[in-house]
This record gives structure tokens, C-alpha cells and sequence, in this order.
């Protein structure tokens, strides 16, 4: 992890905070500071507020996530999404219908609600 090693390779870096900053992001035709990096502990968090995801602007500036985490902590990315199933939509209707008009949803609504939530966000 090397947070001045990122900074580097940015343009427009201002100060925003302890181990804060705001850069132009290199992902897109930034004009102005619309990406954060910011030092938490071992590690670099970087976040391009235009909606640029983290491999791009990695990919612009040289770099992989290995420059983001320490050494000894190899980097296995997260899920973000599951593969949803066709019904997941009618899962999540049924449950927020129930819910929005004051019924008690049942419990296998409630599962089925929960399940299809899970497979969206993990």
C-alpha cells in the first residue's frame, strides 16, 4: 500500500483532511476534483463520485489493487452483486405490497424476501 504512490499519479490533488484528499479522476475527462483517496489504516480507499469504478481508474494510472493493501494481505475481491433469479423481482413486490398496505407478510414471504435481497447485494 503506498498512499503517496497514488497520489502521484493524479492530478489536481488538494488536501481534504488527515490522509484525505480530492483528485481529478483519471478514468474520465475530469476537469475538476471529483474522486477521493483517503488513507484508513492499511489500506487506500479511492472513490470517483461521477460513478468510475476502481478497476478503471487503477487501469488509467498504471496501477493494481496491490497498490491499495498491504503486502501481506492479498487482495480477493467482494461479490457486489449475485445473479438474480426471475422471481426475486415478485418476491420483493409481494413482500413490499404487503408491507406498504398494512399486512403482516408471511413467513415464507419474509425468506423468500430476505433471499432474493441477499442474492442483489452480496
Amino acid at each position: 500500500m503506498d498512499l503517496d504512490l497514488v497520489l502521484s499519479r493524479l492530478d489536481k490533488v488538494k488536501s481534504n483532511g488527515t490522509d484525505k484528499y480530492m483528485a481529478c479522476c483519471p478514468a474520465h475527462n475530469d476537469k475538476s476534483p471529483s474522486m477521493s483517496v483517503r488513507q484508513v489504516d492499511d489500506r487506500v480507499l479511492i472513490h470517483c463520485f461521477a460513478g468510475c469504478g476502481a478497476n478503471e481508474i487503477l487501469d488509467s494510472i498504471g496501477l493494481d489493487y496491490s497498490s491499495l493493501y498491504p503486502e501481506d494481505n492479498e487482495f480477493k475481491p467482494v461479490k457486489q452483486y449475485g445473479k438474480p433469479k426471475a422471481t426475486d423481482d415478485i418476491y420483493i413486490n409481494v413482500y413490499k405490497f404487503k408491507v406498504k398496505n398494512g399486512e403482516k407478510p408471511t413467513e415464507q414471504d419474509t425468506q423468500n424476501y430476505r433471499d432474493a435481497v441477499k442474492r442483489r447485494h452480496f
